[in-house]
């Protein structure tokens, strides 16, 4: 048997489905009720509407003695919209029903010039549709509107609507609603753009049941009725379609003081809610796909101006978000100006009281650097990649958001509701679209600045399930030689990312690596000869020499213990400032080992090694490593106090281990250029005294006749 579920629906209205059902199985299968005959119900048009639940229902009590075999049909975006946002259970369940399997019918690639051109070709001789356009002619204009993948219905849409109106200048999502007002149009004659605009509102509260808070006007009420009848089956790329113009439509009429007010009660959508949701990647792109034009662009940049005014952190991420969308060049100047004022808040800690430190601020910050990152601002982009690599709450967040940003998180289908920790699960959906990105930028070798932000998500993501052994030894050299063909291409990076990606490259190269790993590897230092000692023979003798590790504790005891006779003293604040920066200043030699000071290259690997440490951060229990690079940095400079004495007290630690070492010098010239040349680098009087001190004992010790002669 087959069986239409819209139609079933549709002759139903208010009445019994069992007794619609029974009609239909007596026309259609005469004798079968009642009977134990084996039987197949094909139910067709199903997307996952409450509607259909008393439909399912019937059917299993009417053909209850057959014990009948459900073959479901419905359409698996329609169904995980509707499962996301009424809280269905995870597969396989539908309408709470276990089924048996899943058949999951494949999207074509509409870059797949063979299979594309021979399932058009099929499509156009079977569907009845005459048309004089060759099927690579439909494939170059699918391409043109931006689709990437094709089906059934975005061909039978494109041969529809094919002779009814110009497609130059439009994209995907402005074709899908054109397309839908001729459908409208076809189906109930001369209509309002409210009329339209009404029924994109009926779209958005049935995947945005959260947004409902009253019925809305009688004009709804229609509108509803029609969407449920002829427009809610269609594939999810209407669905989204439809939601962006809503949220363009009652952007629009916010922004509008005639209309403000009124808008949310005649749609009975929630004002505060809605001011205050950032939507998903499908809703995002199909809302900046419709500013195309112009005259919606103003409106929706005007209506983000007004909502950013109330500097409510999550009403303030949503407006962000909208301006990031700016297409114009006078788009991303407004833009430009809104991300200036909110800066000021968002940039400055003292602004916010502590209380506010949610993570609706930070996702408000984290709009701001994404939304001027799209506006091709390098600067954000830096500051965002180094906000996640060095802050684990904010890799946490950044991989989280993304998550459900693209759907591989429960939410409400279409929106970013920040309840979800990313448990190292199920990415497929964000892998895709983010793999798609990095694929593109290293065929074009050109780089815009959020597809740095894409590629570090992309690896964040790898990086964290790494850590959690869910990757599989292919996974792990597929991901791996990503990573190589990446810093092979001409994609510009940057000197942090890049040092990233190449700790996450190194982690990879190992079944398992977390922060024990990360740990043992940064004890190398304690087992690193200092290349100077090992330069002037001080093993000839087979005496443990200094190690790299031994040489941050001489420094550190210094501070501890001479602390309180530099004038002015150290306080405790500062004491421990000079100790951090010490136990850091030379960790990078763990990754590339002692070096001369003549050795240039070695040296200028220092930098990017110190960026890698500092992205260890991101794993579990090493949070602390996030403020190595600038402790490092501090070193190198000198340019405080607490960095300069830093400094000095890591030249005195060479000064003393010297007197230790007094002795076994080659030659006394040696010893001599050794100490005064760490000694006249000393800056602080009282620390400088110190060194001359212990020259003053060294010039007195004799070099033992070996090492002399040696």
């Amino acid at each position: 048997m087959f069986l239409d579920a819209r139609k079933i629906i549709k002759e139903a209205g208010s009445a019994d489905a069992v007794s619609v059902l029974r009609r239909r199985v007596d026309r259609d299968a005469p004798g079968l009720i009642d009977t134990k005959d084996n039987v197949i119900v094909f139910l067709d048009g199903l997307i996952g509407t409450d509607s259909e639940r008393p439909i399912i229902e019937a059917l299993s009590q009417l053909l209850a003695r057959n014990e009948p075999t459900l073959v479901i049909a419905f359409g698996i975006d329609h169904y995980e919209l509707q499962a996301d946002s009424n809280d269905y259970p995870p597969t396989p369940y539908l309408h709470n029903r276990k089924h048996d399997r899943t058949v999951d019918l494949k999207a074509i690639s509409v870059n797949d010039d063979a299979l594309a051109t021979a399932v058009i070709g099929g499509i156009v001789r079977t569907s009845g549709t005459s048309t004089s356009e060759s099927p690579e002619a439909i494939i170059a204009a699918l391409r043109t509107l931006g689709f990437l993948y094709l089906n059934h219905f975005v061909v039978s849409i494109y041969l529809h609507n094919a002779g009814k109106m110009a497609f130059e200048g439009k994209n995907s999502s402005a074709f899908v609603i054109q397309s839908m007002q001729n459908l409208y149009g076809d189906l109930y004659g001369r209509f309002t753009s409210r009329q339209f605009n009404l029924l994109c509102v009926a779209a958005l509260r049935s995947y945005c049941r959260i947004l409902v808070k009253s019925a809305g006007s009688p004009e709804l009420a229609t509108a509803h009725d029609r969407y449920e009848s002829d427009f809610a089956l269609f594939p999810r790329i209407v669905q989204t379609a439809l939601i962006a113009k809503a949220v363009v439509y009652i952007l629009g009429e916010f922004n509008n003081p005639k209309s403000s007010s009124a808008i949310f009660k005649s749609t009975g959508i929630n004002e505060e809610l809605f001011l205050s949701l950032v939507f998903g990647n499908d809703v995002n792109s199909a809302v900046k796909d419709l500013m195309a034009d112009q005259r919606v662009e103003d409106a929706v940049l005007s209506a983000a101006h007004k909502i950013s005014d109330t500097l409510e952190p999550a009403s303030l991420s949503y407006a962000l978000y909208l301006f990031g969308r700016a297409r114009s060049e006078r788009g991303r100047l407004r833009a430009e100006k809104a991300f200036d004022t909110a800066a000021q808040v968002l940039l400055d800690p003292g602004t916010i009281s502590p209380s506010e430190q949610t993570k609706f601020w930070r996702l408000a910050r984290r709009s701001l650097y994404i939304s001027r990152s799209l506006n091709g601002d390098k600067k954000a982009t830096d500051s965002y990649i180094a906000a996640v690599i060095s802050d684990p709450y904010e890799d946490r967040l950044n991989r989280s958001f993304h998550l459900e940003y693209y759907r591989d998180h429960n939410a409400t289908g279409v929106t970013v509701a920040l309840d979800h920790e990313d448990r190292g699960g199920n990415w497929r959906r964000t892998r895709q679209l983010l793999g798609r990105r990095i694929e593109a930028a290293i065929s074009s070798g050109t780089t815009g600045e959020y597809d740095r932000i894409c590629i570090l998500t992309y690896f964040s993501l790898v990086r964290y399930r790494h850590e959690l052994a869910k990757l599989s030894t292919e996974q792990r050299e597929q991901e791996a030689g990503l990573i190589k063909r990446l810093m092979a291409s001409n994609v510009t990076l940057g000197p942090e990312l890049s040092a990233f990606l190449i700790m996450v490259e190194h982690a990879l190269s190992r079944e398992l690596y977390s922060s024990l790993d990360a740990v043992v590897e940064l004890f190398a230092t304690k087992a690193i000869p200092r290349i100077g000692w090992v330069d002037r023979q001080m093993t000839a003798e087979k005496q443990v020499v200094e190690s790299v590790a031994s040489h941050a504790y001489g420094a550190m005891l210094l501070v501890d213990l001479l602390s309180e006779r530099l004038t002015p003293k150290l306080d405790p604040k500062e004491t421990t400032q000079i100790i951090r920066i010490l136990l850091y200043h030379d960790i990078a030699e763990a990754y590339i080992g002692d070096y001369r000071p003549t050795d240039g290259e070695t040296k200028s690997k220092e930098i990017p090694t110190m960026h890698r440490i500092a992205a260890l951060a991101t794993y579990q229990h090493l949070p602390g490593l996030a403020a190595s690079f600038s402790h490092f940095q501090r070193f190198e400079t000198g340019a405080d106090r607490c960095a300069s004495l830093a400094r000095d007290f890591d030249k005195l630690d060479a000064v003393f281990q010297a007197l230790v070492y007094a002795n076994h010098f080659p030659t006394l010239d040696n010893r001599r250029q050794f100490v005064t040349g760490n000694k006249e680098r000393i800056s602080d009087p009282v620390l400088r005294e110190i060194a001359d001190e212990i020259w003053r004992r060294i010039e007195k010790m004799p070099l033992k006749s070996t090492t002399a002669a040696s």
